[in-house]
């Protein structure tokens, strides 16, 4: 039987830590509770000034662009990041990011969950 894991009102869909692939941008294809697929494509760049987020979200897709999430301690969104409001709930990912020393390689930590639409509002990604 698989593990449920819940946090106030929402359920944990998924959660992990993964590394970059020389830099490369990470991909996800999370499958949701009704058979829908939302991807997520995290891609990071350094500017060498204060960490941003740029996001585009449109059918389904949400791309992350992460810009000077640099540091070994890490760095990441301060509440969960709202990416899809549909019929079936909202889902958000929580996230945080380490750089491996001075390599394009980073640790991405993530959790990815479904809350109920009554759910308080929330930041949106973009």
């Amino acid at each position: 039987m698989p593990t449920r894991i819940w946090s106030g009102d929402a359920i944990v869909l998924d959660g992990g830590s993964v590394t970059t692939f020389f830099g490369g941008p990470l991909w996800f294809e999370v499958d949701l509770p009704s058979g829908r697929v939302f991807t997520l494509r995290v891609l990071f760049r350094t500017d060498g000034g204060a960490p941003s987020v740029e996001a585009s979200v449109q059918d389904g897709q949400c791309d992350l662009l992460l810009i000077d999430f640099d540091g070994a301690s890490g760095k990441g969104s301060a509440e969960p990041v709202l990416l899809s409001d549909s019929a079936e709930g909202r889902f958000f990912v929580h996230f945080r990011v380490f750089r491996h020393g001075l390599t394009g390689d980073r640790e991405f930590a993530y959790t990815f969950f479904l809350a109920p639409k009554a759910e308080a509002e929330a930041p949106t990604a973009g």
